[in-house]
């Protein structure tokens, strides 16, 4: 299955310094390719009976109406499987440190915000799980959060690198700032704010 390309996101503000940067993609719903697939096999079996009562001598209503009905389910799973096979994601680093996914995560959908300061992340990468590749970040201390998940390495590739230019940009960013007001280095932050999911 294809998946669409992300797109960089960015945001300054009127002075040209930037506010917040991530990225955005699309990943697939594993939910919908499992129920796409067993309802696949329950149209099959509906138009075989159709096709095996109509061959035969003793035509009936059941076998038309499964027949017709088969057919309209596969037709039924063609347009679920188009809308909803896919779901957006996004992961936004933010200035003031905040690290906001306005989608959710895998598994906390409903969750919009990792907890911490994005000067805690060490690296971000793609790493093979049961269910595709997961897109990783882990922080100083060790803390493991998955933003996202994929069936395509080269998808999960390029959210890890896109996501880490992100970030990347934004640490330029910020310290082009702390250089100008003349200060040394950036504050530190306490390392109790560590991006974690509980």
């Amino acid at each position: 299955m294809a998946v669409p390309e992300g797109e960089p996101v960015r945001e300054w503000d009127r002075q040209g310094r930037l506010l917040a940067a991530g990225f955005a993609w699309k990943e697939p719903r594993l939910w919908v390719f499992v129920c796409a697939i067993l309802l696949v096999f329950v149209a099959f079996g509906l138009v075989l009976f159709g096709l095996m009562g109509a061959s035969t001598r003793h035509y009936s209503v059941w076998s038309s109406s499964s027949f017709w009905s088969g057919l309209l389910l596969t037709v039924l799973t063609g347009v679920v499987w188009w809308k909803y096979r896919l779901r957006d994601a996004a992961v936004i680093f933010e200035r003031e440190g905040r690290i906001s996914t306005p989608h959710g995560f895998p598994g906390y959908r409903r969750r919009r915000q990792v907890e911490g300061h994005h000067s805690h992340i060490e690296n971000i990468q793609a790493e093979r799980s049961s269910n595709g590749w997961d897109v990783l970040m882990y922080s100083h201390r060790g803390n493991i959060v998955c933003f996202g998940t994929t069936w395509h390495y080269g998808h999960a590739h390029k959210i890890a690198k896109q996501l880490n230019l992100a970030l990347t940009e934004l640490r330029v960013s910020l310290s082009e700032n702390w250089r100008d007001r003349g200060a040394v280095v950036m504050p530190s932050f306490d390392d109790d704010d560590l991006p974690t999911i509980n």
